[in-house]
Order: C-alpha cells, then sequence, then structure tokens
C-alpha cells in the first residue's frame, strides 16, 4: 500500500476555479464518515460549501445502507454540503454522477460512465459512488472514488468487478487533482441545476449514462424487471422496456448488466 504522508490541501485550492464548493476543506486522518463529520460541522456553523475529505473511513456508508469499504491512502472519499436553491431532488444523483463522470473522463483521458442510480464506473468495473443525502435543509453528497493501485483483493471481498482511475494510466495519479477537478464539477451542475434549465443536465446525463441500450436485470420493491435501459427521465428514474412494457424505476436494489 502506498500511503500518502498527508493531503495537500493548497494543491486542491491552487486548482479550484469556484469560490463556493471548497471554501474550505477540512482534512480528517480518520473518520466514522465524511457525511457525518460534515453534518457535525454544519451543526457547528460551517458553511455551506465545506468540503471534508478523509484517509480512512471506520463506518463508510454506500446507497441504501450499504458498508463502503476504503483503501487507506488510496482512495478518495470526501463529502461536500451544496448550496441552497436546488429543487432536483430525485435527479441530483444522475445529475452529479454524469458532470463527475465528465471530469475524471477528461482527467485521465479514460471513458468513465453514470450507472444508474449512483455509480461510477469504467468500462465493466465499479469505479466510485455517490450518496445524497438531504439533512437540515441541506444536500449533503458523499463521494468515494478508486483512485491509486489496484483492487484485487477488494473485489474479492465485495464479489464484484472493480477498478480504479490509476489502473489505466502511465503515471501516478493525486488524490488531490481528483478531488479538484471533482469539486469544479459538481460546481458546474450546482450552477446549471440552480438555473432551472434541465436541458444541458439532461443532455449531459444521455451522453454519460452507461446503461443506455444495455440489457439490465433489476431487483428492487417492484420485484424483478429484466428489459433494456432506455435511458433517464428528467425526475431521475430510470426508464426500462420490459418486452411492450415500458417503467420507469424509481428504486432499485441491485442493478446489473446481463450477459449477451
Amino acid at each position: 500500500m502506498r500511503n500518502e504522508p498527508s493531503f495537500d490541501l493548497e494543491r486542491v485550492q491552487a486548482a479550484l476555479h469556484t469560490s463556493v464548493l471548497g471554501c474550505r476543506v477540512i482534512w480528517r486522518e480518520t473518520v466514522d464518515s465524511t457525511q457525518y463529520e460534515l453534518r457535525r460541522l454544519l451543526e457547528q456553523g460551517e458553511p455551506d460549501g465545506t468540503v471534508v475529505v478523509a484517509n480512512e473511513q471506520t463506518a463508510g456508508r454506500g446507497r441504501r445502507g450499504r458498508v463502503w469499504q476504503d483503501r487507506p491512502g488510496e482512495d478518495l472519499l470526501f463529502s461536500v454540503a451544496l448550496p441552497p436553491g436546488l429543487q432536483a431532488e430525485g435527479l441530483l444523483p444522475v445529475a452529479l454522477g454524469a458532470y463527475l463522470a465528465e471530469a475524471l473522463g477528461q482527467e485521465t483521458q479514460q471513458p468513465v460512465r453514470l450507472h444508474w442510480p449512483n455509480d461510477l464506473v469504467l468500462g465493466a468495473s465499479k469505479l466510485g459512488g455517490i450518496l445524497v443525502e438531504v439533512v437540515g435543509g441541506h444536500f449533503l453528497v458523499g463521494v468515494g472514488i478508486n483512485v491509486k493501485g489496484r483492487v484485487s483483493d477488494l473485489a474479492r471481498r465485495i464479489g464484484r468487478s472493480v477498478t480504479t482511475l490509476e489502473v489505466g494510466l502511465e503515471r501516478p495519479l493525486r488524490r488531490e487533482d481528483a478531488l479538484a477537478a471533482c469539486l469544479n464539477a459538481l460546481a458546474r451542475a450546482q450552477e446549471q441545476l440552480a438555473s432551472g434549465d434541465r436541458g444541458p443536465v439532461a443532455r449531459k446525463i444521455a451522453d454519460l449514462d452507461g446503461l443506455r441500450g444495455a440489457p439490465v436485470i433489476i431487483t428492487g420493491p417492484q420485484g424483478l424487471i429484466e428489459g433494456t435501459a432506455l435511458g433517464i427521465a428528467l425526475d431521475g428514474a430510470l426508464i426500462v422496456r420490459s418486452g411492450l412494457a415500458v417503467t420507469e424505476v424509481t428504486v432499485a436494489d441491485d442493478v446489473t448488466i446481463q450477459a449477451t
């Protein structure tokens, strides 16, 4: 494991193109969860736009209460409080995911894509995830991204294919640079969503939608659905054609791509 001795906050600040997100970037060596820590800091008076980034989480969480397993010193783990004024709660995870996928793809020149509802993927392998929670009127956005090294041990533990941003590169990638790229992307998404014009957001989602046209199996409260993913609606639902029926899926326990 290639643990970094520190996290260069000045490097992050120098690369930011936003004065809102990242107005405060707070580093924690170890924390239960960046979401929990950010919530505590907001209660203590920290402003919207504050970012908590950690080297390690002891109680990291994914969507629907799942455990997020991280690798200290290797992964990018952060949470940010978006400014108020957003009215797109259902669309928010996929909109933010699309902007993040675009930014990470540009940073590494790799085809990073969004998989509904909140995964970032590279090829067929999971790269990271997004968790959006509403707490006291704040949208708290938690992001976990596999940045450095290889993840064969983690793949065995969680039973699915995972990868890192560094796997396809011929150079090391600093977590600080990935964080700055992410915050700049989230700021662009927030600004566009706050404008009320969802057209550019919808086009971005369509461009980065890694499930569009794929045969999928979805399990969730509605039972099991097998069909073809057609795209993502403006309310954030996944549109699936199953036979002659077209269904909008809003909640899912699991989404997998069928082998063809």
